[in-house]
C-alpha cells in the first residue's frame, strides 16, 4: 500500500510541503520524495497488474443461501401467480389420445354389403348391438383391415383412443388367437409336427404355463357368439393340420370373392411373455414384496427386449395395468413405477403422472437412497431432456421439482452432475429465454422456470458447477433470465442468490462484467423491489464482488443512466440506514434463516448487513480514479457515511463501522473541493477521531489512514495538534501491529509539513521515536521492511527540510545512531551481495530497497554535510575513536556555531 493510499500525504503538493534545493543532488528533494511515495506500497495492495493501488477494496462476507429444511415444490414463494398445486392426488393413469378421430357416439352401424352372408350380417348385427355406430358417410370406411388398425394404433397422440381401440376390438367379438405365438420361430419336424424355439424370455413361462395359455387362446373360439367364416379361414391358414401341407382351397370360403383383410399374425414371443407379465400384475395383493418382484421382472423384460417399437403398441396395455398402484405410499413401488412408465416413453398427461410419481417420492429426504440404487435418475434426465419446457410445462413443472429436491443431497446432486443435469438447465433455459423473447411463452412455462431456477441455486453451490458454467459459457442465459423475468419475484430471487454465489468466483466474475447491460439490470431489479431485503443485499453484493475484482465493472457510473443508478443506490442506503437506527430488533431475522447463516457461514442479510453491502458498492468502484473523482464529490455520501459513525457502536457493530472508514478512505483521497470541503473535513474528522485512539486495532487503522488523508488540509492539521489526537498518533509508533505504524508515520509525514508542527513532534520525543521505527524495521534480516523505512526516512526528511543546524532539532545520540542505520543499510553489497547474485525470492526486497535508497540516501547527505569536519579531524589523527570521542566532538562542533 503507497503513503498515499494509506495516508493520504501532503507532501505531493508542492504548494504545501516545504522542500529545499540540495545542491549535492541532480534532483530536488521534492521530486525525489514525489518518486518516493509514488511507489512505496504495502506488499498486499497491489492490483492484479502488480501496479500500487491507491485505494483498497472491501471484502465481506457472501449473504446467506437459505437452505430448505422441509421439500415443497414452492418453499419460499410470495408471488401471487396461481402455481400449479404442490399437493395432489394420484388418480388411475390417464390414457393417450388419438388423433382426428371421426365423433361414433349415438350412431348405428349399418349392414356393410347387400351381397354378404345373411348369416354373417345376423352375426355382425349381433356384435355390433353394443358398440357406437358411425354415420352413414362413413359407413363404407367403418370396417377396418388388421392392418388399418395396426396403422391407427401408430398414428395415437395419446393412450386414451388406444384403450378405446383396443376395447372396441373386444367388444366386436371374440379373437381366436389371443395369446398365440407369432414370432417364434417354427420349422417342420420329421414327423410334421412344429417345433418352436424359443426367445431369451422364455424362462419367464414354464412350458405348463405356456400349453394353459394356448388352451384359454383355443377356448375363446368357442364362446356363445357364432364364429364369422372368414375368422375360421383365418384360423385354417394360420394353424394347418399337421399332416397336410396343402393351402386351404378357395371353395372352402364363401365369399372369396370379396376382398379379404389381410391377416394379422400371431403374437410374438414378446407379447406373450408381456401378457403373462402384466397377467400376474393385475392379480392384485398387499404383499410388498411380491409387487415390486412383479415390477422388477417387467423393467427387467422391457430393458431385455430392447424394442422401443413393440413397447410404444403396448404401451396403454402397460399403463392400464399400472394404474393400479400409483395410489401407494411406498417409495420403492413408486419408483420401479416410475422407471417403468419413463423406459416406455410416456407421453403428455401420462409423463406429467410419472414425474408427479417422482416427485412424491423425492420430497422426502429419506428416500434420496431409492434414487442412487437404481438407475431412475439417469431415466429421469434422458426423459427431461427429450421434453419442451414450452409444450411439457405441466409436466416439467414436477420434473424440475423433483430435481431440485435431489440436488439438495449432496450424494444425488454428484450422481446428477455427472450425468449431465447443468447442461440440460442451461439448454431449458436458453429455450425459454428465446421464446420469452419472442413474447411467445405460456404463463405455465414461467412455473417450470422457477423450479429449474431452483436447481441452478442448488448446483452452483459446488464449485466444480461454477467452472462449468462459466466453460459452457451459461452465465449470459442467468443474466439474460433476470432481465426477461424482471415481474416474476419468485424466479429473481431464485436468480439473485445464484448470482451472489456466482460472484465469489474470479472467472465468473470476469464474465458477468463483460455481460452487456447486466449492471443496469441489478439496478432495475433494485428499483423495482426496493423493500426485499433479501434481494437488496444478494444483488449489491454481487455488484460490490464485480467492482472489487473488474475494472471495468467500476465505470458503471459514467455509462447512460449513471446519475440515475447512483441515486437508486443511495436511496437504498439512505432507507437500509434508517431501519438499522438503534439496535437491530430480535425478531427482524428469523431463527431458521439465522441457523441457515451459520451453517452457510455467511452474513445475516438484516438491514445492517445490507447497509454494509451498499457502503462496499461505492468503496469498490471509487477505487477507478474516474469514478472515485465524481463519487467523492457527492456530498450525501459523505452524509450518510458519517451519520453511520455517529450512531453505530465498534463492539456492536463492528464490520458496519469498519467498512465505512474503509469508504471514507477511498473517497477522501481524491482531492475533490465539493464547495465547502473545509467544514466538510472537519465535519468527518469529528467523526473519525474517537475511533484513532479505540480499542478495536482494525477500527485504528482505518481511522488513521482517513486521518492521513484530512491532514493534507492545513486547517485540519491544526486541529490535530491541538488535540489529543497528535499524542495518541506519535504513541502509536511503539505498537507491535506494523500495519498501525505505517499508519502513525503516514501522518507524521503530513504533519511535518508546517513548521510549527515539528517543534511539538520534538518536545513530544518524536524524533527519537522515528529513530526507533526506523531500526525495528530494518535490523531483522527475516523481516526488513524498506518500505516502512522509506516511509520513517521520509518524515525525518519533512521534519529537517527547514533547518540549517541539525543540532537545533535534534540530539547528539539521534543524530549518530541515525547516520550509523543509514551506512549500515545503505550499503548494497552487504545486504544483497552481488546484483548478478540475486535470488528470485530476494528480487521485491531489493526493489523495495531501492526504494528506501532513494530517500535515505539524501537524508544521509543532509547528516554528512554536518559531521563532515568532525570525520577530517578523525582521519587527520589516523585515530580509532570510540562513541565518547565523537560525541564530544559533536559538542565541540555545536559550540563552535553558536560562537559564530
Amino acid at each position: 500500500m503507497n503513503i498515499r493510499q494509506a495516508f493520504g500525504s501532503t507532501t505531493s503538493l508542492k504548494s504545501e510541503v516545504p522542500f529545499y534545493i540540495n545542491t549535492k543532488s541532480g534532483k530536488t528533494s521534492a521530486e525525489i520524495i514525489e518518486e518516493a511515495k509514488a511507489t512505496i506500497t504495502r506488499p498486499d495492495q497491489v492490483d492484479n497488474a502488480g501496479r500500487p493501488m491507491a485505494v483498497k477494496t472491501i471484502d465481506t462476507k457472501r449473504p446467506f443461501t437459505p437452505r430448505q429444511t422441509d421439500r415443497r415444490l414452492y418453499q419460499g414463494s410470495t408471488n401471487h401467480v396461481a402455481r400449479p398445486p404442490s399437493s395432489f392426488r394420484l388418480r388411475p393413469l390417464p390414457e393417450e389420445e388419438f388423433n382426428n378421430r371421426p365423433v361414433t357416439a349415438g350412431v348405428k352401424l349399418s349392414p356393410l354389403s347387400a351381397r354378404l352372408l345373411s348369416s354373417e350380417m345376423q352375426s355382425e348385427e349381433r356384435m355390433t348391438t353394443h358398440l357406437p355406430q358411425l354415420p352413414k358417410s362413413a359407413q363404407l370406411t367403418s370396417r377396418r383391415s388388421p392392418k388399418e388398425k395396426r396403422n391407427s394404433f401408430r398414428s395415437a397422440c395419446s393412450l386414451t383412443d388406444l384403450i378405446e381401440e383396443h376395447n372396441q376390438d373386444l367388444q366386436s367379438g371374440p379373437d381366436p388367437f389371443e395369446g398365440l405365438i407369432d414370432r417364434v420361430e417354427t420349422s417342420d419336424s420329421s414327423d410334421g409336427s412344429v417345433i418352436s424355439h424359443k426367445s431369451s424370455f422364455d424362462s419367464v413361462l414354464d412350458s405348463d404355463a405356456l400349453i394353459e395359455l394356448q388352451r384359454k387362446a383355443e377356448n375363446k373360439t368357442h364362446s356363445n357368439l357364432e364364429p364369422i367364416p372368414f375368422l375360421k379361414t383365418l384360423e385354417e391358414e394360420i394353424v394347418p393340420n399337421k399332416n397336410s401341407k396343402k393351402k386351404i382351397s378357395n371353395k372352402s370360403i364363401s365369399f372369396q370373392e370379396y376382398e379379404t383383410p389381410p391377416t394379422e399374425p400371431a403374437k410374438s414371443a414378446e407379447e406373450l411373455i408381456l401378457s403373462s407379465l402384466l397377467e400376474s400384475l393385475r392379480n392384485l395383493t398387499n404383499d410388498k414384496n411380491t409387487i415390486i418382484s412383479k415390477l422388477q421382472s417387467l423393467y427387467s423384460f422391457i430393458l431385455d427386449s430392447n424394442n422401443p417399437k413393440f413397447f410404444s403398441k403396448k404401451r396403454g396395455e402397460i399403463i392400464k395395468v399400472l394404474s393400479n398402484y400409483i395410489e401407494t405410499e411406498n417409495a420403492e413401488i413408486l419408483i420401479h413405477l416410475v422407471q417403468i412408465l419413463l423406459s416406455i416413453n410416456v407421453r403428455k398427461q401420462n409423463l406429467s403422472t410419472a414425474y408427479k410419481l417422482v416427485y412424491k417420492v423425492a420430497k422426502e429426504a429419506e428416500n434420496d437412497q431409492c434414487f442412487l440404487n437404481s438407475d431412475t435418475l439417469e431415466l429421469i434426465i434422458n426423459s427431461i431432456g427429450g421434453a419442451c419446457p414450452i409444450l411439457d410445462a405441466e409436466a416439467l413443472v414436477y420434473g424440475y421439482g423433483a430435481l431440485k429436491f435431489l440436488t439438495m443431497n449432496p450424494a444425488t446432486r454428484v450422481r446428477l452432475q455427472k450425468m449431465g443435469v447443468l447442461d440440460l438447465v442451461l439448454l431449458h433455459l436458453k429455450l425459454i429465454n428465446e421464446a420469452k423473447s419472442e413474447k411467445k411463452i405460456p404463463d405455465e412455462t414461467s412455473h417450470v422456470l422457477f423450479q429449474l431456477t431452483g436447481v441452478l441455486r442448488n448446483l452452483v453451490n459446488d464449485s466444480n458447477s461454477q467452472r462449468k458454467l462459466v466453460v459452457l459459457k451459461g452465465i449470459p442465459f442467468i443474466c439474460k433470465c433476470l432481465e426477461l423475468f424482471l415481474t416474476d419475484l419468485d424466479i429473481v430471487c431464485n436468480i439473485a442468490r445464484t448470482l451472489s454465489i456466482l460472484s465469489s468466483n474470479d472467472q465468473a466474475c470476469n464474465v458477468l462484467a463483460e455481460c452487456t447491460g447486466f449492471d443496469n439490470t441489478c439496478v432495475n431489479v433494485l428499483r423495482k423491489y426496493p423493500g426485499r431485503q433479501d434481494i437488496v443485499v444478494r444483488l449489491t453484493y454481487c455488484l460490490g464482488n464485480l467492482m472489487a475484482k473488474c475494472d471495468e465493472a467500476r465505470p458503471f457510473f459514467d455509462r447512460r443512466s449513471g446519475d440515475e443508478n447512483m441515486d437508486i443506490l443511495l436511496d437504498l442506503l439512505h432507507t437500509y440506514k434508517n431501519k438499522n437506527v438503534g439496535p437491530s430488533p430480535r425478531s427482524e431475522v428469523s431463527v431458521a434463516m439465522k441457523l441457515e447463516s451459520e451453517d452457510d457461514h455467511g452474513s445475516s442479510g438484516n438491514f445492517e448487513d445490507v447497509v454494509i453491502k451498499i457502503i462496499r458498492v461505492f468503496a469498490n468502484m471509487s477505487i477507478n480514479p474516474e469514478v472515485g473523482n465524481k463519487v467523492a464529490g457527492m456530498g450525501r455520501v459523505y452524509d450518510h457515511l458519517t451519520d453511520i459513525l455517529s450512531n453505530g457502536d465498534i463492539e456492536e457493530n463492528e464490520e458496519l463501522i469498519l467498512s465505512t472508514l474503509a469508504t471514507l478512505n477511498n473517497l477522501t483521497y481524491y482531492p475533490v473541493d465539493t464547495g465547502n470541503k473545509e467544514n466538510q473535513d472537519s465535519y468527518i474528522y469529528s467523526k473519525v477521531e474517537p475511533y484513532i485512539s479505540c480499542r478495536n486495532l482494525e477500527a485504528q487503522i482505518e481511522a488513521s489512514r482517513v486521518l492521513g488523508n484530512l491532514t493534507r488540509s492545513k486547517h485540519i492539521r491544526d486541529q490535530v495538534v491541538e488535540s489529543k489526537t497528535w499524542d495518541t498518533v506519535l504513541n502509536l509508533l511503539r505498537s507491535e501491529h506494523r500495519d498501525l505504524v505505517y499508519t502513525s508515520v503516514g501522518v507524521i509525514v503530513n504533519m511535518m509539513s508546517d513548521s510549527d508542527k515539528r517543534t511539538s513532534l520534538r518536545n513530544r520525543n518524536g524524533v527519537s521515536k522515528l529513530v526507533n521505527v526506523l531500526v525495528d524495521c530494518t535490523s531483522d534480516p527475516d523481516d526488513q521492511d524498506w518500505l516502512l523505512g522509506s516511509l520513517a526516512c521520509q518524515a525525518l526528511w519533512n521534519y529537517s527540510i527547514e533547518s540549517n543546524n541539525l543540532f537545533d532539532i535534534m540530539d547528539k545520540e539521534e543524530i549518530s545512531e541515525l547516520e550509523a542505520i543509514l551506512v549500515e543499510y545503505l550499503d548494497e553489497e552487504s545486504i544483497f551481495g552481488s546484483s548478478e547474485d540475486l535470488k528470485s525470492i530476494q528480487t521485491q526486497k531489493y526493489q523495495d530497497w531501492e526504494e528506501f535508497a532513494k530517500v535515505g540516501v539524501n537524508l544521509l547527505e543532509r547528516l554528512e554535510s554536518f559531521l563532515e569536519p568532525i570525520n577530517d579531524d578523525l582521519n587527520d589523527n589516523l585515530e580509532i575513536v570510540d562513541d565518547e570521542d565523537i560525541n564530544d566532538s559533536l559538542s565541540d562542533r555545536e559550540e563552535e556555531r553558536e560562537t559564530e
